[in-house]
């Protein structure tokens, strides 16, 4: 007899997920023909189910030709024909949005899916993309939506409202969000959004820099995570930021330019300011340059998520990598376990790399600075 893996809070019945996995392994040739089985008494004792869901699964397998019931007991059939694999088919709703472009994702969401979706297939398990903003995320939507697709869990990429996730869990799909921490206490695969920033406000600090900004963009949990790394790092180097090294960018002012601009009108001046994501610098570059300010020469510049564009920059744009590829097959696994009933732990932070590239330098002495434009601008 194989062990068995039941879960009493999958939507699957419980007779159901007896008979798939009996007949997964007499297909998988884990039980031969004429290999003894557990009568139903013994599975339902050693599993703390009823009877009568164990002699229902017993009695469907010898319906199917699997089993054959004898006076001596069950035994797997002489002549079964091996059944076909039992494929999964797992949910993949993401929730990004970017304002105008729908369905729309990045180059780097992009890759996370088309990961999660290779993880699944490794496994046999059929992947559905599905496309849920905000406010796709009711009750009654979800429940409209269930009568036209079939699956058996959802890999969750983004917030999505809490009222899904509890629609979810209710229903008895087992849920794995990714790239998110909701309220709802679902296990969740996240970026070490944090810790990230801390090292890359740790390194500019090593690098010699003591007046360091921060701009970030409308209230997002992975920008609010990684602010609290920047001040996290300041505090212990013993750096006290002043108020305004600090700017948010928003709608429709102040735009990420303007919040730049004020970042480096700042007296004394910053000599190093953190971008929350790649994307707020790329669209700052352009008043770095109509203020002549030299990168990395008179600012260091270090961004978050390393975009495939930052090294396309000028100059490169270091960053914060995570693997985000890992992020979302790490998301798989645990979705993996859950079905078969295994533990699962409540959180798993995917950790952090920073990428130096050009846009971060020591920073350059007032004399020396002052020097080096005399030269460059006397005859």
């Amino acid at each position: 007899m194989i062990p068995l893996h039941l879960n009493p809070h999958l939507r699957t019945p419980l007779y159901v997920q007896i008979v798939e996995q009996i007949e997964s392994a007499v297909g998988a040739g884990h039980l031969s023909p004429g290999t003894p089985l557990w009568s139903a008494r013994a599975i339902a004792r050693h599993y703390g189910i009823s009877y009568q869901t164990a002699e229902r699964a017993l009695t469907l397998l010898a319906q199917r030709g699997v089993v054959e019931r004898t006076r001596r007991g069950t035994v797997v059939a002489s002549n079964v024909v091996k059944p076909p694999v039992q494929q999964h088919l797992i949910a993949l709703i993401y929730t990004w949005f970017i304002p105008g472009a729908l369905p729309s994702y990045s180059v780097n969401e992009m890759r996370m899916l088309h990961a999660a979706a290779e993880e699944c297939a490794r496994h046999l398990w059929g992947s559905l993309l599905l496309h849920f903003p905000d406010k796709g995320a009711s009750a009654s939507y979800l429940q409209e939506w269930e009568r036209h697709h079939r699956f058996d869990a959802a890999l969750v990429f983004g917030a999505l409202h809490d009222e899904g996730l509890l629609w979810m869990q209710r229903h008895g799909y087992p849920v794995v969000v990714v790239d998110a921490e909701p309220e709802v206490p679902v296990p969740r695969v996240v970026q070490a959004n944090r810790e990230g920033t801390r090292q890359a406000v740790r390194e500019l600090i090593r690098l010699g820099h003591r007046r360091i900004g921060f701009l970030t963009g409308h209230y997002m949990p992975h920008y609010a995570q990684r602010f609290e790394g920047y001040m996290e790092a300041l505090q212990e180097a013993g750096i006290t930021p002043e108020a305004n090294w600090v700017m948010q960018h928003g709608k429709p002012r102040p735009t990420v330019q303007d919040a730049l601009r004020r970042l480096l009108e700042v007296r004394p001046p910053l000599t190093a300011i953190v971008g929350a994501s790649d994307i707020l610098l790329a669209f700052a570059y352009p008043a770095i340059t109509e203020m002549n300010v030299r990168v990395p020469e008179e600012l260091s510049l270090i961004g978050f998520d390393d975009e495939p564009f930052c090294t396309t920059m000028q100059p490169p744009l270091s960053s914060v990598r995570v693997d985000l590829e890992q992020l979302a097959r790490t998301g798989v696994r645990l979705l993996m376990d859950m079905m078969e009933g295994k533990p699962v732990p409540h959180r798993v932070e995917i950790p952090a790399q920073v990428v130096l590239r050009d846009s971060c330098a020591p920073p350059f002495s007032h004399n020396t600075f002052t020097s080096q434009h005399q030269k460059e601008g006397s005859p």
